[in-house]
């Protein structure tokens, strides 16, 4: 007869749960990890693709009041200037100076209203201001050495925009927009110029934009010339000029549209 000797270590090794427990263990501690893990990754996707939506919804919201904006000073000074020439009529510059002081209080009248305006003003053919809405007698200033004055002309439909320019006569930062006048609809008889404050526009694009620091609102010329920004009076725009995008699209007229500027930065671009 013969008597298996069992070895007690073996036997409590075969029969004991701790390995199994031990796996039971392990894959509870994977799962613990991966699953949270796999949730954050899923939730900040999501989030992600949901603030890059609130983002792009803010962005065109600020493009649109911007452009709507720039739409109505643009109203307004074609407005301005139509009155304007319906006054001098076919009036000479030496008529004009005749009459100097009841046009410049129906020029004044015009303007009564407006803060955004500092002047609306009439030239002469050598770009000598002859009439103004703000000073009578006009002061002894002219425009012949700015772009404005050659760049207008009576056969293109839309008014000059000028870059920003330090007025010589009171020190304020404008943009001009300028129309050129003339007696017959062939030959120039000088300009008529409505001056806007740029720290008004800059005020009003900083108020639209409100406490979100990440966002400016750019005003640019047709052809990508800057004028203003929303973030400083100091700064002149918020860096497009030199984005091959931006550019791109105005050689292109793109007239509305968005891009993903280089770096961190989204662009809405009404014109």
């Amino acid at each position: 007869m013969t008597v298996d000797v069992i070895n007690p270590s073996a036997y409590a090794a075969r029969t004991s749960p701790f390995p199994a427990a031990r796996r039971a263990l392990t894959l509870s501690l994977i799962a613990s990890v991966l699953v949270p893990l796999t949730c954050l990754v899923v939730y900040g996707y999501l989030d992600y693709d949901r603030r890059l939506a609130d983002i792009n919804t803010r962005l065109l919201l600020l493009s649109r009041v911007a452009q709507e904006h720039a739409l109505k000073m643009l109203d307004m000074n074609a407005a301005l200037v139509a009155r304007t020439m319906d006054l001098l009529g076919n009036k000479t510059r030496d008529e004009i100076r005749q009459g100097e002081p009841q046009i410049h209080r129906r020029l004044e009248t015009m303007v009564a209203g407006y803060p955004q305006i500092a002047s609306l003003s009439v030239f002469g053919q050598a770009g000598d201001l002859i009439a103004s809405s703000r000073y009578s007698p006009p002061p002894a200033a002219a425009i012949a050495d700015r772009g404005g004055f050659h760049a207008s002309s009576p056969w293109y439909p839309h008014p000059y925009i000028s870059l920003p320019l330090y007025r010589r006569i009171d020190g304020e930062t404008v943009l001009v927009s300028s129309v050129a006048r003339a007696s017959d609809g062939s030959w120039r008889e000088g300009v008529i110029s409505v001056a806007l404050r740029r720290k008004y526009l800059i005020d009003f694009y900083s108020h639209i934009v409100g406490d979100k620091p990440g966002y400016i609102v750019s005003l640019y010329r047709r052809e990508g010339a800057a004028l203003l920004a929303s973030s400083s009076p100091d700064a002149l725009t918020g860096g497009l000029e030199h984005d091959g995008d931006f550019t791109q699209a105005l050689r292109e007229n793109v007239i509305y549209g968005g891009f993903v500027q280089d770096g961190p930065g989204l662009v809405a671009m009404p014109r």
